[in-house]
């Protein structure tokens, strides 16, 4: 299915749709991409990570240290920081694909 995908971005890019097709591509991909075993298992293992800071947070707070705290609980942001990878990941690809619908495009003399 994500080849799918990636061939529809490609034939926007022959027809010089809006950029914002290359946004769409690589959202459809994260959505059609996150079963897949790998992801599952790294974000699992990112809110495992996080899930532990967000406890020495908890434990910092009850004894009165606000500011290491805070400081813990910013540290919790693996999750996050996998889910923003695999999208910038698929929309690096997607956006690949419609640069080459582009140029395809341009050798067969469309546009």
């Amino acid at each position: 299915m994500a080849y799918v995908t990636l061939l529809a971005v490609g034939a926007c890019g022959v027809g010089r749709a809006p950029l914002w097709s290359i946004v769409m591509g690589a959202i459809t991909l994260s959505v059609l991409t996150w079963g897949e075993e790998r992801w599952r298992e790294t974000l699992r293992r990112g809110r495992e990570v996080d899930s532990e800071w967000r406890e020495l947070a908890a434990l910092a707070w009850m004894k009165d240290m606000p500011l290491r705290a805070f400081g813990y609980f910013l540290q919790a942001r693996m999750a996050a920081f996998i889910v923003a990878v695999h999208v910038v990941h698929n929309l690096f690809f997607s956006a690949a694909s419609y640069v080459t619908g582009v140029a395809t495009g341009w050798v067969w003399g469309i546009r």
